[in-house]
């Protein structure tokens, strides 16, 4: 996924086995820091997506989805720099979620879901 993000010019970075220890704002956006020193930004959004219980889907609002399941999947998410804090499969499904909405959005282009 990766790779092909790449090679599709986009600018995707991996911290592995980072822990996020800060999230700043400044005039040009988010700014996330890890424990490690690395950091990330500036950023629109960030995604903290950690796998542990969720709340209740009729919790989500327009803005504020509890998990990728209630509803981010569907929503209408505009282009942006997005950060993701999280672990396996939770961060994985929000950057897909992610990916889906761009593809809706996706009019004249090809759109390859695995990106």
């Amino acid at each position: 996924m990766i790779a092909r993000g790449w090679a599709a010019g986009r600018s995707v970075e991996v911290h592995e086995a980072a822990k996020a220890a800060d999230v700043t704002t400044a005039v040009d956006g988010l700014h996330l820091t890890c424990a490690d020193g690395s950091a990330a930004g500036p950023l629109d959004r960030v995604i903290p997506a950690t796998g542990h219980d969720f709340p209740d889907a009729d919790e989500a609002t327009r803005s504020h989805f509890p998990s990728p399941w209630s509803g981010l999947i569907q929503a209408e998410v505009p282009a942006a720099r997005v950060g993701i804090i999280g672990t396996s499969l939770s961060a994985i499904d929000a950057a897909m979620a992610g990916l889906a909405s761009a593809c809706r959005h996706a009019h004249s282009r090809r759109c390859d879901p695995c990106i």
